[in-house]
């Protein structure tokens, strides 16, 4: 018996957390937004700066947190710096800013932050298409074509949980999907 129930569990397991496969990062890339190769090549500089003061600012906030350094203890208590969040938000501004001066299209920014964060630099992380062109990934990421959502009908074709459907025409521009607020504008800073 206990050997069945040890099978069972590791066949759950198995289940539960199968890699499904690798991420498929080209639903975010449009074909029709094209880009130059100097483009490209600013965006990547950009891209690096990023990359390097990012590091920098986490490896602080960790420093902060840790609580254990003399010019630490003297700028911070102890309850400042276990609840210190570094100022992101500033930082992702400034790349978006920079990013936005070279490239002002953001689908088109958003295609070099793809290419850039999937496929040339992959080890990199994956917050750099986020800060700097939420919103033209957002229009990558649309669907471009007529879409069909169900709705509740009495004489639906479609049955579902003892409930009848029919599907209904919907537009992608009925779609209402925007990015306006920073990634830290709804966290409560707790003092």
């Amino acid at each position: 018996m206990n050997r069945l129930c040890w099978d069972l569990e590791r066949w759950e397991r198995g289940v539960r957390w199968a890699k499904k496969g690798l991420f498929d990062y080209r639903l975010m890339y449009n074909e029709e937004a094209l880009y130059t190769e100097e483009q490209f090549k600013q965006v990547e500089e950009i891209f690096l700066e990023f990359c390097k003061d990012c590091t920098k600012l986490q490896k602080y906030q960790n420093i902060v947190h840790r609580y254990e350094e003399k010019n630490i203890r003297e700028r911070f208590t102890k309850a400042e710096a276990t609840t210190y969040i570094a100022d992101w938000d500033t930082l992702y501004h400034e790349y978006k800013e920079k990013c936005a001066a070279v490239c002002p299209d953001e689908k088109v920014l958003a295609n070099i932050a793809v290419i850039l964060t999937y496929e040339k630099y992959r080890t990199r992380g994956r917050k750099f298409p986020w800060v700097v062109a939420p919103s033209g990934l957002i229009e990558n990421i649309k669907p471009k074509d007529l879409m069909y959502i169900p709705e509740q009908d009495d004489n639906g074709e479609y049955t579902y949980l003892g409930k009848r459907y029919t599907l209904r025409p919907m537009l992608s521009e009925e779609l209402d999907i925007s990015i306006e607020k920073s990634i830290y504008d709804e966290v409560e800073v707790i003092e």
